[in-house]
């Protein structure tokens, strides 16, 4: 870990981000079960730990991308101020088509043919940040980058998302 990745650590636990259970494992969106859970919400409630985590995400995406997007859960608030940050549009990125409205899996700005940077709060599975970057494609996004707060499993994590050509 270096010491950016060291500090964010620290201002997470002084959060409460972290829960550990052994006797109550956790079900995670997956359905599978982990006696961890990252409770990412609680970022945005510890002003530290969300300067930090907003800063770590906006130094990349300034001057290599055109659209911030968010995969709808709390990621939307990290992308959106992100994308307040740097001075650019922003899409959410739903998994399932709005009941109302428009419908669509895509609410805001307009991707195609645009350079995005995408943003997810925890992943298990990646299930969800790969249907979302596929989403993005298949509307003529060109996702340059993949942003996860928390993976419950890195390595697979990465292979997934570099499968979709990210």
């Amino acid at each position: 870990m270096n010491d950016a990745e060291m500090k964010l650590a620290r201002l997470c636990i002084q959060a409460g981000v972290p829960e550990v259970n052994f006797e109550k494992p956790h079900k995670l969106k997956s359905g599978r079960y982990s006696p961890f859970y990252a409770r990412c919400a609680k970022i945005q409630q510890h002003i530290p730990a969300r300067h930090v985590v907003l800063q770590q995400l906006a130094t990349p995406v300034v001057n290599s991308v055109q659209v911030m997007a968010g995969v709808h859960s709390s990621a939307i608030s990290f992308a959106s101020q992100v994308a307040d940050r740097t001075n650019l549009p922003y899409v959410t990125v739903r998994e399932e088509e709005k009941g109302h409205g428009p419908g669509g899996l895509l609410d805001g700005a307009e991707v195609a043919g645009k350079l995005v940077a995408l943003v997810e709060d925890s992943s298990s599975r990646a299930s969800t940040i790969v249907s979302a970057l596929r989403t993005l494609q298949e509307a003529g996004a060109q996702v340059r980058s993949c942003h996860v707060l928390f993976a419950y499993h890195p390595t697979d994590l990465r292979t997934k998302i570099f499968a979709e050509g990210v």
